[in-house]
């Protein structure tokens, strides 16, 4: 079966033809990445862009925690510390790394609550090393007894550490209250309880149930034309076995839990974190809820003025809106004095009730918008960060490089700010975490 091509809206081409070179280069829209399927289901994401040198790949398998039962708690951490840890032809960490890190590249891997995720950037005259390198990591390599074991041990460590520390502490306990019986619900950091009893096999088998063609993108951004993009992840990456791609991530979010957890870490500040659950990132709502927060935080500060500036209760006041395709969540948060998590706790509840009660000015609006355009382009200016962001997009189904994406953000209204906040941000209805001392 030959590999299919694909044009940048998903039309396949004659089988004789090859990408138009000319419609590589441009901005930061969908428009300029060019797609194909391997024969193995692989699809491959392309992004030519000639300057500077340098080739940036990003491979995401939907392998993450989600997907997770009660026997493999955990797993998706493993995957994550194993997957450098070794093959048959570089049995040691350190050769693993080193044929990257000698040519000034990098190669990492990260679990998260979707995916398993990849990365590597070199310049291009090191791009066949790269690609034999990461292609032995995600094809060949060994999870040994004795490195699960090991590794095992580093696992709980910082998931202990985790429990002592505050703000994570804190963040713990909140994602699981919001999420409760939703596949989110599961941690990417880790299961302490279950860690000490996953095996090798059972290890090995999640990761040939996951990691597989069918199940995983693959994204090329750089000085690299398409089609020997499609040629080079067909010769390193043809072998990986097809499988069957993961459930589908269609999840409704819960209903709110209105509720206040208390529990103690630390030796001198509090934590407090309040928040809900959202609609996921197929919703049309993610526009007006990403303007709301920008309000809030990066753009109109609000939080930051009214807790940090005026009161001095807190140095980190800060919102946050996380969004998967299925569901999401709404936070805001600050650390305190322990003597003062009630009235940082009435101040968020107050600052979430205005979203909803009074229209947002215009000048706060246009800043969101520009705010959030502005952060846009500036957090992909690298490669790598657009390999990574490709990936998501194919994974997540919404199209975050894109006009459409640019374009959602500048239809907001006041009116649809205030509609979402009423919806989905009411602190009446908040789940409460305070972790002090």
């Amino acid at each position: 079966m030959p590999t299919r091509w694909f044009g940048t809206h998903g039309e396949p081409w004659p089988a004789d033809a090859v990408p138009d070179r000319a419609r590589r280069v441009g901005g930061l829209q969908e428009e300029h990445i060019e797609r194909a399927v391997l024969p193995n289901g692989i699809l491959v994401l392309s992004r030519y862009l000639p300057d500077p040198d340098i080739v940036a790949i990003s491979i995401g398998a939907r392998a993450g925690a989600r997907f997770e039962t009660d026997d493999t708690a955990g797993v998706t951490k493993f995957l994550e510390k194993l997957y450098l840890q070794g093959t048959a032809k570089r049995p040691a960490p350190e050769l693993v790394q080193r044929p990257v890190t000698v040519r000034g590249g990098s190669l990492s891997t990260a679990a998260g609550s979707e995916m398993v995720t990849f990365q590597g950037q070199v310049r291009s005259v090191d791009l066949d090393v790269m690609l034999d390198v990461l292609s032995d990591v995600v094809l060949n390599s060994r999870f040994s007894q004795d490195r699960v074991e090991n590794e095992a041990r580093v696992i709980l460590e910082e998931l202990n550490a985790r429990r002592a520390n505050p703000n994570i502490y804190a963040a713990d306990l909140f994602f699981p209250a919001i999420f409760r019986s939703h596949p989110l619900a599961r941690s990417a950091a880790g299961d302490l309880e279950n860690t000490p009893r996953l095996t090798p096999e059972r290890i090995i088998s999640y990761r040939d149930r996951y990691v597989v063609g069918r199940n995983t993108v693959i994204a090329v951004a750089g000085n690299l034309p398409s089609d020997r993009t499609f040629a080079h992840v067909e010769q390193f990456f043809g072998s990986l076995p097809a499988g069957e791609p993961a459930p589908p991530s269609d999840v409704p979010p819960p209903p709110p839990n209105p509720r206040r957890i208390e529990e103690r870490a630390g030796t001198s500040q509090a934590r407090v974190i309040m928040g809900g659950p959202l609609p996921g990132l197929r919703s049309e709502d993610r526009f007006p809820l990403a303007v709301a927060n920008a309000v809030l935080g990066g753009s109109g500060f609000r939080l930051f003025r009214e807790i940090r500036d005026l009161r001095g209760l807190s140095y980190d006041p800060s919102p946050g809106v996380m969004q998967f395709p299925d569901a999401g969540l709404w936070l805001a948060a600050a650390g305190t004095d322990p003597a003062n998590v009630d009235t940082v706790v009435e101040i968020l509840e107050r600052e979430m009730s205005r979203l909803a009660d009074e229209p947002v000015s215009d000048e706060e609006l246009a800043n969101a918008k520009n705010y959030l355009d502005g952060s846009l382009v500036v957090g992909l200016e690298t490669f790598s960060a657009q390999a990574g962001q490709m990936v998501r997009d194919e994974t997540f189904g919404v199209r975050i490089l894109s006009n459409d994406h640019r374009e959602g953000i500048q239809r907001v209204t006041k009116d649809d700010i205030q509609r979402v906040a009423r919806e989905h941000l009411q602190p009446d209805t908040a789940t409460v975490v305070v972790v002090r001392p």
